[in-house]
């Protein structure tokens, strides 16, 4: 969103006032960090919920219990390669961090979305909100780094803008 990235610019401007030097980094592994998440995530939620699910299955939510069983169903091929594409996640963040102190990035691609939204447009393409929402947290999620989220802004109408900051 133009104004999530108006108000992360100017957080790092002030950043850069007080001292510190901004420099671009690359992780080229970011774009598959959904995949990773997923094909690691799933059957590890399964295999800790699934004692729960066979006792108590009915008071999980249908929509959450869908995605839980979904992991049931995972290839160990699958979860070992996601396991090797995680460390090479961590990889570059290990290089990145050899130049870099921290790495500052949005929270969130956007502002909060209306409670009832399930995808989100960017120029000719939807994207789910769940992956929007993730999209800047899960890579260090991944990686296994501390990071945290403070405001840097708000949005016209008043939502805040969050500036996310990873260490090693």
């Amino acid at each position: 969103d133009p104004m999530v990235d108006s108000a992360v610019r100017k957080a790092i401007r002030t950043l850069e006032k007080l001292g510190a030097l901004s420099v671009e980094v690359a992780m080229p592994s970011a774009p598959m960090q959904a995949a990773i998440f997923n094909e690691i995530a799933c059957p590890e939620a399964y295999v800790y919920h699934e004692p729960h699910l066979k006792r108590q299955g009915e008071q999980y939510g249908k929509d959450v219990r869908d995605r839980i069983e979904a992991g049931r169903l995972a290839l160990s091929i699958d979860y070992v390669r996601a396991q090797q594409a995680r460390r090479t996640m961590k990889d570059e963040c290990e290089a990145i961090f050899r130049t870099a102190d921290v790495m500052v990035t949005p929270t969130l691609p956007i502002a909060a979305p209306e409670m009832n939204a399930t995808s989100v447009s960017w120029e000719n393409e939807k994207e789910s909100i769940g992956a929007a929402l993730t999209r800047f947290t899960r890579p260090f999620n991944i990686a296994g780094l501390p990071a945290i989220s403070i405001p840097c802004g708000f949005t016209s109408t008043g939502l805040p803008i969050g500036l996310q900051i990873a260490g090693r």
